[in-house]
């Protein structure tokens, strides 16, 4: 595959693995919006983290002029041939501007077990499954996997007419991009740790593999603030 440059870095994602934890990573982010100021109050959301494989779109002049694997973050692969055989990533897109758009590439495992059923060589789990299809030289094997892509962040956007998680996701869905469910919105914390505790419930039932939930800041100002670390971004765990 030939190399590709992301025009945004793709950023790691800290990780929690208890209330407690949970509960300093928020008590974190409130001490860095108090000392800011001048921010619109606290919100958070919480959605699915696909386990899946990263998919980079660019779109210029409303076209798709290329897809790209995560890779090191900076550097990834080309693979449009085999994007565009993938019938959730749009060929063109109302919007004219110049954008980069990230979405988590899967299989949803109705769908691996159909294929297994007739495959001469059976997938041994549906992440890769998502990988081997994706990063495939031949674009039809992708095709037969019949992979889906939900889209959740735009990094590169020049004046995004939007402010928040709530608007960006607005956005993409305009655009004709599916999305993950946003399962909480708000401020209040206990209703966020609810939502959480019913992703690892629900966990055995969904039609997807997840490694999770991602909790993040909504209003996109705060995330400039808050900034990052050499691998994290403070504003989502």
């Amino acid at each position: 595959f030939r190399q590709h440059r992301h025009k945004s870095r793709l950023w790691s994602m800290d990780k929690v693995q208890s209330i407690e934890a949970l509960d300093q990573w928020l008590e974190r982010v409130k001490t860095a919006h108090a000392k800011a100021g001048n921010l619109p109050p606290l919100q958070y959301s919480v959605e699915y983290k696909y386990d899946g494989l990263t998919l980079v779109l660019t779109y210029d002049k409303g076209l798709l002029i290329n897809a790209a694997t995560r890779g090191n973050g900076m550097v990834g692969e080309e693979v449009l041939p085999q994007a565009m055989t993938i019938a959730s990533v749009p060929l063109s897109i109302p919007f004219q501007g110049l954008m980069e758009i990230h979405g988590e590439c899967y299989m949803p495992l109705s769908q691996l077990a159909k294929y297994n059923k007739t495959a001469e060589e059976p997938l041994k789990n549906a992440r890769n499954a998502a990988a081997g299809g994706l990063r495939n030289l031949d674009p039809e094997i992708t095709r037969k996997r019949r992979l889906q892509v939900r889209f959740y962040d735009v990094p590169t956007l020049e004046n995004p007419p939007y402010t928040d998680q709530a608007g960006m996701r607005q956005f993409i869905q305009e655009n004709g991009f599916p999305t993950s469910p946003i399962l909480f919105m708000g401020s209040d914390e206990a209703e966020l740790k609810r939502a959480v505790a019913w992703v690892e419930e629900e966990r055995e039932s969904l039609d997807f593999l997840i490694d999770g939930a991602v909790i993040k800041v909504c209003d996109l100002a705060t995330r400039q603030v808050l900034g990052y670390t050499d691998k994290f971004p403070r504003w989502a765990v």
